[in-house]
């Protein structure tokens, strides 16, 4: 998906539903892999979602709201609340910017640089990291072990390093907190249930269990019938396996 300035050019409010039509054609166009996965039901409330949180930011004319959507589509559903990203939440937090646009504008400014080195030219290195995230080995780092922060690191090193780079390590320390966090919440104990909710959390967002374009997350996740955190860790890496190969081929196609 490519961001432009032209974005932040419409200042119309953003309505319902004539906004929402605008808005599934034009994440048809796209981001049409998330349109085929999700169909246009899975994108309406994917872009309901998107316009909610935008509300709560104040983003009411289209083309921030937009924007905001979009980056939802890049960065997940919960951006704005993501460790990864504080150069974001900082900017959607400061008083001093009363416009909206000139909000959008700052956070479009950082996402394009941001984008650039981390994705690089033709979105290579984004795809390189795929790649080795694709060969990863299903294990996990004993959550007892005296260098757990140091290992985590690591392998985010190993799988994104222009990302590792270009956040921080600061920013990813909180987020390797987030991911025990959360799996303490989705009842998930096992060494390798954090390591991929850590591997889930620094590819689509921190908020990935509830991100409504990922639905297959949440309802593995939620899965009564697997009754045990192994079980539902051991189905939740064979879907993302699944999932990234789709992307992969997407990708180079």
């Amino acid at each position: 998906m490519k961001i432009t300035s032209q974005q932040m050019e419409a200042y119309e409010a953003a309505r319902l539903p004539e906004f929402e039509d605008l808005m599934v054609s034009h994440l048809e166009r796209y981001s049409p892999l998330h349109f085929k996965a999700l169909g246009e039901e899975g994108i309406r409330k994917l872009i309901q979602a998107g316009m909610e949180r935008a509300k709560k930011h104040e983003f009411t004319r289209r083309g921030p709201v937009r924007f905001y959507i979009e980056t939802t589509i890049l960065l997940g559903i919960d951006f704005d609340t993501d460790p990864q990203y504080p150069q974001i939440a900082a900017i959607l937090a400061d008083k001093s910017i009363s416009d909206e646009v000139e909000r959008a504008d700052r956070i479009h400014a950082w996402l394009t640089k941001y984008l650039a080195v981390v994705g690089g030219s033709d979105r290579q290195l984004a795809k390189d990291a795929l790649k080795r995230a694709r060969k990863m080995p299903y294990e996990g780092i004993p959550l007892s072990s005296p260098t757990l922060e140091r290992d985590l690191l690591q392998r985010m090193k190993d799988n994104h390093p222009e990302k590792v780079e270009f956040l921080g390590e600061a920013p990813l320390k909180r987020l390797i907190s987030r991911a025990i966090d959360e799996a303490r919440q989705q009842r998930v104990h096992t060494d390798t249930g954090v390591a991929l909710f850590l591997a889930l959390m620094f590819a689509v967002g921190h908020g990935f269990a509830g991100d409504p374009k990922y639905p297959w997350i949440k309802s593995t996740l939620g899965n009564a019938l697997l009754t045990s955190a192994d079980k539902r860790v051991e189905r939740l890496y064979s879907k993302v396996m699944t999932y990234l190969d789709n992307v992969l081929k997407h990708l180079e196609a």
